[in-house]
């Protein structure tokens, strides 16, 4: 048979582009997967959310006397139900969402193009295989953060308005607080605060990445297969300690939004706040409100935590 009688053979799929759609779709997976959890986690903790933000900036909030300061969190839930009513603690609840709920989607995503641009690979229990994943996460949550962190602010402006009713009320909404802030400063107001967030994000999220790869390899190449209660204490060590650790950054990055705005500031920077902090509170005040942190960041870490886990099981099951 002639060459110009054989019939046209069909183009094959080349494998970088099959690994490509696999990809996106484990993308896709992990996206929706994980905002479906942090949209539900963030909005049963937003009562707490709020409790946490008021005990952070109460003492640098002129909005709160001194005598009139919240004596812990029992005091404050007490208080603003008393006061403000049962809705007022899911003030800020949808941008809370947005920010925190896309912005840990987000970052899984960043994390697993970080870890395949770096050459990472998820069992592989070396000492570079846990500074990628670090780092890896680290980006990812920086990343986030520079797209969402607007959000971040207005939400913790909404949160902290302690106002009882139309007349004493600070802001009315998302809206309301974005046209009265940008009316004194000017777009530049929603980004105060950037860079200290910034490097709290990369701390809290190259420990929260790095250590929960780390156990896992550990679990898996020890022939141990992990089971819900092996996770659940998995994820807790980890929160507890990136959460520890980054939590000062925190503390400062809402008080200093808080002093965006009005004419007389205690600080206008990450540096003055701590300075000022430090000098006024010592350094307990850079952990107020630590505990109603943990509870309010348990639910949705341990949920975003186990589903990366599950997730990541599964992509492995299909590999093989």
């Amino acid at each position: 048979m002639s060459e110009s009688s054989k019939p046209p053979s069909k183009p094959a799929v080349s494998q970088p582009q099959n690994l490509k759609d696999t990809n996106k779709l484990r993308n896709l997976q992990i996206f929706y997967s994980a905002f479906s959890a942090q949209a539900f986690a963030k909005t049963c903790d937003a009562p707490i959310d709020r409790v946490k933000k008021l005990l952070q900036i109460q003492h640098v909030y002129i909005r709160i006397p001194s005598d009139q300061r919240y004596k812990g969190m029992l005091d404050c839930m007490f208080r603003v139900y008393r006061d403000q009513g049962l809705l007022s603690f899911w003030r800020g609840n949808l941008t809370n969402i947005a920010q925190s709920a896309v912005g840990i989607s987000i970052n899984i995503i960043f994390k697993e193009y970080f870890k395949i641009l770096t050459g990472g690979n998820m069992l592989r229990p070396n000492h570079r295989h846990f500074v990628r994943n670090m780092m890896a996460g680290g980006f990812g949550g920086v990343l986030s953060q520079i797209f969402l962190y607007p959000f971040s602010f207005v939400q913790t402006r909404l949160q902290a308005d302690v106002g009882s009713s139309s007349s004493t009320r600070e802001f009315f909404g998302f809206r309301d607080c974005v046209k009265k802030l940008y009316r004194i400063e000017g777009y530049q107001i929603f980004f105060t605060g950037l860079t200290v967030s910034l490097t709290g994000t990369f701390v809290y999220r190259s420990f929260y990445f790095g250590l929960h790869d780390f156990f896992w390899n550990f679990m898996f190449f020890a022939n141990h297969k992990p089971n819900i209660l092996t996770q659940f204490s998995i994820g807790s060590i980890v929160t507890f300690i990136a959460a520890f650790i980054a939590y000062p950054f925190d503390i400062i990055r809402h008080r200093v939004m808080i002093q965006q705005g009005r004419t007389e500031k205690l600080f206008s920077s990450g540096i003055e706040c701590a300075m000022w902090t430090m000098k006024n509170e010592g350094l307990i005040g850079f952990y107020r409100g630590l505990f109603v942190h943990y509870l309010k960041s348990y639910n949705g870490a341990m949920l975003g935590l186990i589903l990366n886990t599950k997730i990541q099981i599964s992509i492995n099951k299909k590999k093989e």
